[in-house]
């Protein structure tokens, strides 16, 4: 290891949503000198996101998913892990984070890394699992209290945060102008927003009700909603049931999320559940006022300006609140975000620490 790079496989669903930004941000951390980088995963949702990860250097694999076949899945992860001699296995598919690790304790790769990302309801089944990630993993990491709770117990881990690039994300109110004009915005509009996937665990059926509370309380206000997935068409087939489809823009799955949460007024997150999402801490580093259900991860909470609501309040309780904190004009919050340990360039450097304290270890025990 001394004269050659440091082999890092990392585990992913898919390139898209917030574990793929987690991902790649803290990749940008680490020395290209020092680190290579195969990232394996299930899903490669765009060509746009494909190149964003290769064009930095990163080797991106695609295997077959569980659910296409659990036996090409398997065999897949075991040919890989066989056919280059990597130092870190590294996990980021929370209570799935057991089968590439066992497959890489099979490989006889010593350092294996599990990363929590949710924090959901526990189950026989989940504990089941949680359990086999215990049991293969030797680090682990946490994007938060929640997270790492829910996935190793009374196990001692550290918490990684889910960091966002401030010099990106912080508040721009020309870039702001641009963004809204580019989007059709007036400045009086109010535009709420959610950044996330289309699928369950985001909860896109509840938030279109409470923007229709919203928009029928004041017309002057826009949904934008940033992300795919395989229940974006049933979303938008609801949207036109409500005859919303003047005032809800669809982005898809975009590179530059950055500028447009510039544009963004109030964030709206009903998940289900949630770990430390990485799209709350950007939108609080962007001044965004952020309303979520009280399933999402306390610790998200950054900004005062940030409220929690149970997913068995009433759709009007929802929008009068988010309504009530659009009254606030947006301001930086980036000094705040980066005192409370979000700042991408100090949590890069904290995930480098723990890369080279392992390597060390195996060093001294050779």
């Amino acid at each position: 290891m001394e004269n050659s790079k440091v082999r890092i496989a990392y585990f992913v669903h898919g390139l898209s949503g917030g574990v793929g930004s987690v991902l790649i941000n803290y990749i940008d951390m680490l020395p290209k000198s020092r680190y290579e980088f195969d990232v394996i995963t299930l899903y490669i949702e765009s060509d746009d996101l494909y190149r964003k990860f290769t064009s930095r250097g990163i080797n991106v694999i695609k295997i077959p998913s569980k659910s296409e076949s659990i036996i090409k899945n398997i065999y897949s992860m075991y040919r890989i892990l066989g056919k280059k001699k990597y130092d870190i296995a590294h996990a980021h598919m929370t209570l799935t984070n057991c089968f590439p690790l066992f497959i890489a304790w099979t490989r006889g790769i010593k350092i294996r890394v599990s990363h929590s990302h949710l924090a959901e309801k526990s189950t026989l089944y989940t504990n089941i699992l949680a359990c086999l990630t215990r049991i293969v993993a030797n680090v682990y990491l946490a994007c938060g209290k929640s997270a790492g709770r829910f996935l190793y117990g009374n196990r001692r881990f550290e918490i990684l945060n889910n960091a966002v690039d401030l010099k990106k994300y912080r508040y721009n109110i020309k870039m702001r102008e641009a963004q809204r004009k580019l989007l059709g915005i007036k400045d009086s509009t109010i535009l709420f927003g959610n950044v996330g996937r289309f699928s369950k665990q985001k909860n896109h059926t509840f938030l279109i009700d409470i923007f229709k509370e919203i928009h029928s309380k004041n017309k002057d206000t826009k949904l934008i909603l940033i992300g795919d997935g395989e229940l974006e068409e049933e979303i938008k087939n609801k949207i036109v049931e409500n005859k919303l489809e003047q005032a809800v823009i669809f982005t898809g799955a975009i590179t530059n999320v950055y500028e447009v949460m510039q544009a963004i007024d109030i964030l709206i997150m009903p998940s289900l559940f949630e770990g430390l999402s990485i799209a709350a801490i950007e939108a609080q580093a962007n001044g965004i006022k952020c309303v979520f259900s009280d399933t999402v991860d306390s610790d998200t909470k950054v900004i005062d300006d940030v409220k929690f609501l149970s997913l068995n309040d009433s759709v009007e309780k929802w929008a009068n609140t988010a309504l009530e904190l659009a009254k606030y004009p947006k301001k930086d919050e980036s000094k705040i975000i980066s005192e409370r340990g979000y700042d991408l360039s100090k949590e890069g450097k904290k995930l480098g620490e723990i890369y080279q304290r392992e390597l060390s270890k195996l060093l001294r025990e050779k």
